[in-house]
């Protein structure tokens, strides 16, 4: 009897010492929309895809520096325009295919818009040869947009195969997304053995299952974060200034913004000031001074805000028959940029219709992306989310011509500013400075689109995750969280 108890005690020990089960619930209030990160054009999509598929290079903890990924290191000539690299050695797709050139090469082959060559030299190495010379490449390289595919996965792309720390487990559309530790993952696999994106229909309904205990944790919380949170000693608050901004594009290429004027004039109706006291109060939002958020570059626009008197007079010299509403397309969800779609709709509404528009607000939140692509619009409320801190391919993604189609949203086309963009790849310092004032200039002028916000990030989690990184260009990034015991 006495064995049997020293027995029992012994395993009551060993169960109350064991460490939690590894599952790691995150809430998000808005449904992926991709699996590829080839097609994903919204951050949640970005990040559940970061944990499944890897890119080349990567960026470090501060987000300041190039590091390796699936390359090991890399060159490039003076030129700035071929750049090789050294493929890491006896990596595997979650399918078991082996990582090769020749699949960095298929991979890069099917991105809609790659621009660049892409060659296999040797057994280990990949070569690219740029359109155009670009110091900052490996920037644009280390954005989760191009993670490398399986090339099983190219010609079949229901079968989800990266080389990241977690694989593809399920997806239950407006539910969840289940992802499961990779075992055979090149690098020291995960602590966490699965990951859970779980949905919820609203920002309201997050807060209430983080401070009931239903998930671990929640990024992307936006506007007025309640104050109870930073109260509840189960929880840890963290918020700081992002790497995003708001915007209110105009669809330069019909009527009526075609027209300098009418943007000019919708420009100066807006007020972005009372706009963030209104959706921002208690986080680190701020009203934007120009299109790129101030840790990029810093530059203050000279487009007019907040002169209703000037936009009425602007109004005056434009033909068009102001009992036509213009159609304004909200944002898809809120976002850190964009807290409140229809609240902010609603308010840009009041303000310009305060100045002679008449302004029809719509909501196609499962439309938006193909709507805004296509430019079926007069104004729209978008916004963008950088993935590295280079100001080139900030403004490369919302106003180069080659983004039209994708993330350019006022349909805009300058060709001197694409070309002020391109040049601006080789260069650093005041140089550079100087290239991209001149190339702002020519967005002060034109009015494709004003800045209204620059975003917060903002995350919550219980006190038992661990190990989560507050970074500014890779958000859900699971591989160094774990679950402490509670």
């Amino acid at each position: 009897m006495r064995k049997f108890l020293v027995l029992s005690l012994f395993i009551g020990a060993v169960a109350l010492a064991a460490p939690p089960r590894q599952v790691l619930r995150i809430g998000i209030h808005t449904d992926i929309k991709t699996l590829n990160p080839q097609k994903a054009l919204d951050s949640f999509s970005m990040g559940v895809i970061r944990n499944i598929f890897e890119t080349l290079v990567t960026f470090d903890a501060t987000g300041a520096n190039v590091v390796g990924g699936l390359a090991t290191s890399w060159t490039n000539d003076a030129s700035m325009k071929i750049w090789t690299y050294t493929l890491r050695s006896n990596v595997r797709f979650h399918d078991g295919s082996p990582l090769t050139p020749e699949a960095v090469m298929k991979s890069f082959a099917a991105y809609p818009n790659f621009q660049h060559k892409v060659e296999a030299l040797g057994t280990d190495k990949v070569v690219f040869t740029l359109a155009h010379p670009d110091a900052n490449f490996n920037m644009t390289l280390a954005q989760p947009y191009y993670g490398i595919l399986s090339p099983k996965m190219i010609q079949n792309t229901t079968r989800v195969s990266g080389t990241g720390p977690f694989t593809y487990g399920s997806w239950e559309k407006g539910k969840r997304v289940t992802l499961r530790r990779n075992t055979a993952y090149w690098n020291k696999p995960a602590v966490l053995e699965e990951v859970q994106f779980i949905v919820y229909p609203d920002q309201a309904a997050l807060i209430k299952a983080i401070k009931a205990g239903e998930i671990d944790l929640v990024d992307y919380l936006v506007g007025n974060i309640p104050r109870d949170l930073r109260s509840d000693p189960s929880l840890v608050l963290e918020s700081i200034m992002g790497n995003s901004a708001g915007f209110l594009s105009f669809n330069t290429r019909r009527a009526p913004f075609a027209d300098v004027r009418m943007r000019r004039a919708a420009a100066e109706a807006v007020n972005p000031f009372e706009l963030t006291q209104k959706f921002f109060s208690g986080s680190a939002g701020a009203p934007a001074t120009a299109l790129l958020p101030p840790t990029f570059f810093s530059y203050f626009s000279k487009v007019a805000v907040n002169r209703p008197e000037e936009a009425r007079r602007l109004l005056q010299q434009v033909r068009w028959d102001f009992a036509k509403p213009v159609i304004l397309l909200e944002a898809w969800a809120p976002r850190p940029y964009l807290p409140d779609p229809n609240g902010i709709a609603m308010e840009v509404r009041r303000q310009l219709e305060a100045v002679g528009f008449k302004v029809s607000v719509e909501r196609d939140p499962d439309r938006y992306f193909d709507r805004l692509a296509k430019g079926d619009f007069d104004l729209i409320l978008n916004g963008w989310i950088a993935d590295s801190p280079d100001p080139v391919d900030f403004l490369s993604a919302i106003l180069g011509t080659r983004a039209i189609g994708q993330n350019n949203a006022s349909q805009w086309s300058n060709p001197k500013f694409d070309a002020l963009l391109d040049a601006s790849r080789t260069l650093s310092g005041k140089d550079l400075s100087a290239r991209l004032k001149e190339a702002l200039a020519l967005v002060d002028e034109d009015v494709p689109m004003i800045a209204l916000f620059f975003g917060p990030q903002t995350v919550v989690r219980g006190k038992a995750v661990q190990g989560y990184l507050m970074h500014p260009f890779s958000r859900y990034s699971m591989y160094t969280v774990r679950l402490a015991a509670p």
